[in-house]
């Protein structure tokens, strides 16, 4: 809200906004800044002298949930990954398998229809003799 207060307040006054957009943008600012004092005072009355480091806490406390969440997005993108290379290995050698086997049977044929020719011109042969 803060960050975006002074590009709306040269909006809101060259009236690109309107004045309801812009009265929202200033309670919630208000609201947000009650529930910040409030947050701050509770924790000053649970432990003395915390409220003058309890948004830092929180910022960090923040930033490791975040990190650790990424983390575990990556650790499960990496298995992922290590899954559909396994599927693919496997893939790749069923067709390979696959081809093989069609050459097998290729090579067969071909040597039969080999010893088949071998045996009509050996037949051939003993007949003009």
């Amino acid at each position: 809200v803060q960050r975006d207060k002074p590009g709306n307040w040269n909006l809101w006054r060259q009236k690109l906004i309107s004045e309801r957009y812009w009265d929202s943008l200033v309670e919630a600012e208000r609201l947000v800044s009650e529930e910040i004092s409030t947050c701050v005072a509770e924790a000053g009355v649970l432990e003395p002298g915390w409220n003058a480091h309890i948004f830092n806490q929180a910022v960090h406390i923040w930033r490791q949930q975040k990190q650790q969440l990424a983390e575990k997005k990556e650790v499960k993108k990496d298995k992922e990954k290590q899954k559909k290379e396994v599927e693919k290995a496997e893939k790749r050698k069923e067709v390979e398998a696959k081809l093989a086997e069609e050459e097998k049977v290729r090579q067969e044929k071909l040597a039969q229809k080999a010893m088949d020719q071998l045996l009509r011109e050996e037949e051939a042969a003993s007949k003009v003799k």
